[in-house]
């Protein structure tokens, strides 16, 4: 099979991990990448140049920017264009949301040329985005054959414009997973304790914070990741007299972070989802189970599913149930041991990046050839 994919998340060669598992699988893919990427909210910037490694091709594109928002960046899409034209491509992807430029552009493009499409999109809120990209969402989510979704509520506001179309829940992205891990005991006996993420309200580490400070058990927190409410998070912990237990990290590049789960018992995830927001997935929720962590989240947007039974789960907002969860896993080692074990079990079944490429490979083939 020859595969395109358009997406501006694989400027990040951690990110890649699906692309090659797809070439290892036999696809001759070709991802279409911008050749520089600037991140805003992470103050990052990438450049991209051209790739071949077996079967994947990492094509660079230029990308012109209008206005701040990254769905108005307007994309040079004429590789693609040619290369459907020379009939190259037998399906292409496109992992940009619905109401963006790029998104429309390629699937135009691909319906022109008669090429099968998919689209991805993360979105979980409804009303988002508001008029008129709504009507833009609408109008390019009819030009693609079918439909992913990252989590089980962007599954229902799909199935809400059609009933037609075949859709399908799928992460964007997996992980690896280590053959083996070890976690050296803490010799005092503390719960080890981690977030990773940007510091937001919306990610709830006010709410952990909260939480630890009245544990009776032994503990120590890493808050692992940087933003605009570090200082006031950082406030919090010497108001609460818990600032020698409270390490702030800062940003730590992705590709440094698996060295940070040897030391951690327990990941938290505490988001709280707001009227424009709830968690999409949780990426790092797989990675700390890959690597044998046990992970405790919130109820908000998809984390739940995400954990499955291989963790702990609390009422977003609610610091007592999750001081009770902690200080529980704090007295009962056994139970780390447990959700460690089911973690590494879940992540090995359902989010390595091999085992997602395999079910990206069914749906393609399922909408080539919808009556096999």
């Amino acid at each position: 099979m020859r595969a395109a994919i358009v997406s501006h998340t694989y400027v990040e060669d951690q990110n890649r991990g699906k692309l090659e598992a797809l070439a290892r699988k036999g696809v001759h893919l070709a991802a279409f990448v911008p050749s520089v990427w600037q991140e805003g909210a992470l103050g990052k910037r990438w450049t991209v140049t051209h790739e071949r490694i077996g079967n994947l091709e990492i094509v660079p594109v230029p990308v012109r920017r209008t206005l701040e928002t990254p769905a108005a960046a307007l994309w040079d899409l004429g590789e693609l264009k040619e290369r459907l034209a020379r009939r190259e491509i037998d399906v292409v992807q496109v992992e940009e949301e619905p109401w963006s430029l790029a998104a429309r552009l390629a699937l135009r493009a691909a319906r022109r040329h008669g090429v099968t499409s998919a689209i991805f999109t993360w979105q979980n809120i409804a009303g988002r985005p508001r008029w008129p990209l709504s009507i833009l969402a609408r109008k390019t989510l009819q030009l693609a054959d079918g439909w992913i979704a990252g989590n089980e509520a962007g599954k229902q506001l799909l199935a809400r414009v059609s009933q037609s179309h075949p859709l399908v829940v799928l992460p964007q992205l997996g992980v690896g997973v280590p053959d083996t891990f070890s976690r050296p005991a803490d010799e005092s006996g503390s719960l080890r304790i981690a977030f990773v993420g940007r510091l937001v309200e919306e990610k709830g580490v006010g709410d952990l914070i909260e939480a630890v400070a009245g544990l009776h058990s032994g503990w120590s927190l890493a808050v692992v990741g940087d933003g605009p409410a570090r200082r006031k998070l950082e406030a919090q912990t010497r108001r609460l007299g818990v600032a020698d237990r409270v390490s702030f990290r800062g940003a730590v590049p992705h590709a440094e972070v698996a060295s940070l789960w040897p030391s951690i018992d327990v990941l938290v995830l505490p988001s709280r989802t707001t009227p424009h927001w709830a968690e999409q997935f949780g990426h790092v929720l797989v990675e700390a189970m890959a690597h044998g962590v046990t992970v405790l989240g919130s109820s908000s947007g998809a984390i739940p599913e995400v954990i499955g039974d291989a963790g702990v789960v609390v009422p977003e907002g609610d610091e007592v149930a999750l001081r009770e969860a902690l200080e529980q896993l704090a007295t009962n080692r056994n139970a780390l041991r447990e959700f460690a074990a089911r973690g590494n079990k879940r992540v090995r079944q359902l989010y390595t990046d091999d085992a997602i490429a395999e079910r990206t490979i069914a749906f393609w083939k399922s909408l080539r050839c919808p009556e096999s």
